[in-house]
């Protein structure tokens, strides 16, 4: 193959692409949003660890896929219908930390709690997931302040 037709070939071929690790997290949230624990677990790395922060001490609930699997299977067997939205992100470096608004309806009633979460990742998966104690969610301003107008010069 010629120089010029190796180039061209090599720049036509997409590079795989890498997921971010905010793209891992909302696709992880999706699925969870979905209840497809198959799909959680398919963001994770084998050893995953999920750990529940409590006053000075982390309770680990899981140590892998399977201690996770079966947990989430007992979580969403307890809430049916939780869903969970993302109230804000950020992203540092292989971490991300999230503000996150979980509903669930429990005997007819619409139930709600944030947590603040902070997922650590290795490559493309999650490693590591931290949950602070769930709380009241405070009210979301849904209109945005105005700008205050800056003066034109004539």
């Amino acid at each position: 193959m010629k120089p010029a037709f190796l180039l061209a070939a090599l720049l036509s071929t997409p590079a795989a692409a890498q997921a971010s690790p905010e793209a891992v997290v909302r696709e992880f949230l999706a699925a969870f949003n979905q209840q497809n624990v198959a799909q959680m677990l398919a963001q994770t790395n084998q050893a995953v660890y999920w750990n529940h922060i409590k006053g000075q001490k982390v309770d680990t609930k899981a140590e892998s896929q399977t201690e996770f699997g079966a947990a989430l299977q007992d979580y969403f067997e307890s809430l049916p219908g939780a869903h969970a939205e993302i109230l804000s992100l950020t992203v540092s470096g292989s971490y991300v930390s999230i503000l996150e608004q979980v509903s669930w309806n429990l005997d007819g009633e619409i139930n709600s709690q944030c947590s603040i979460g902070v997922y650590e990742l290795l490559g493309e998966k999650i490693s590591s997931i931290w949950y602070y104690p769930a709380h009241g969610c405070e009210p979301r301003d849904t209109v945005m302040e105005e700008a205050p107008e800056v003066p034109t010069q004539e």
